[in-house]
């Protein structure tokens, strides 16, 4: 039996957590063909596992575990290990992955056209700053750092996956107060690794809330243990205002958390 002719847009080249595979995608062809144009690529495949014949090779290097407030390191590994001179496109993006391995997106990106000289290897090396993945659209705390080079004919992608560790932080305070009456916010600061927290500060501002901004150094933090701050402080603004902190310590940085309130009038808040 002959698998029936289709016609393929184009080959592309993926390698993720060091596997490596070809994706074919099908322009025309019924589902039964493309049943069984399944079966015959995956046998393809199978049978050059551990050996590719792609003309452009890539890789990723990077931490596996990198400290909330440090920069990630990223570099990309290209290979043209064809005959001839290429003109490539390559595009470095980097995104925040939830618990059901779906992206978000892409809060970092880089990209530009190189020119590789046949049977030639470079490394492309940058780094994501901390600004760029402060602010998480989900509660992730991996982020998928993706390689992808384009030539004329073929798009090559290499991922990996990075563990951005940070100490968990939670703020327990009134959602209303009174103008002018003191209130107390308890921040718990938990320490997710197995090694002391050192050197602990925490900043606390808020515009109405708070004169100026205050820091405040802490004990250390014993490995997976938590730590309880309390800073008082008395609203000279009604309305609904913002609590802020931001935790420093030796292995991270900038580690903030807000939380909001309602200031009401005096009078207004004692006769409800």
């Amino acid at each position: 039996m002959y698998a029936p002719k289709l016609q393929l847009k184009k080959c592309i080249w993926c390698h993720s957590e060091g596997i490596t595979k070809q994706t074919l995608v099908l322009l025309t062809g019924s589902v039964h063909h493309w049943e069984i144009f399944q079966k015959y690529s995956e046998a393809a495949i199978l049978s050059e596992e551990g050996e590719s014949s792609a003309p452009i090779s890539l890789s990723i290097h990077t931490e596996d575990e990198v400290f909330y407030g440090h920069n990630i390191p990223f570099s990309l590994e290209v290979s043209n290990k064809s005959e001839v001179q290429k003109n490539l496109y390559v595009c470095l993006t980097a995104e925040y992955v939830d618990e059901d391995g779906n992206g978000s997106i892409h809060f970092w990106q880089e990209s530009f056209d190189v020119s590789f000289q046949a049977k030639r290897d470079h490394i492309f090396k940058t780094q994501i700053p901390r600004l760029q993945y402060a602010v998480s659209p989900v509660e992730s705390n991996v982020v998928r750092l993706t390689g992808l080079v384009k030539d004329v004919t073929s798009t090559y992608c290499s991922s990996r996956k990075v563990i951005l560790h940070k100490p968990q932080i939670a703020i327990k305070m009134p959602e209303e107060a009174p103008l002018y009456n003191p209130i107390t916010a308890i921040i718990t600061i938990t320490n997710p690794l197995e090694k002391e927290l050192e050197d602990c500060t925490v900043t606390v501002s808020g515009e109405g809330l708070i004169h100026k901004e205050r820091s405040y150094k802490c004990d250390n933090i014993d490995p997976g243990s938590e730590r309880d701050c309390r800073i008082s402080f008395s609203p000279t603004q009604t309305g609904l205002l913002k609590f802020c902190m931001k935790f420093n310590c030796r292995q991270f940085r900038d580690v903030t958390r807000c939380h909001c309130v309602e200031v009401q009038p005096f009078r207004l808040f004692f006769t409800k």
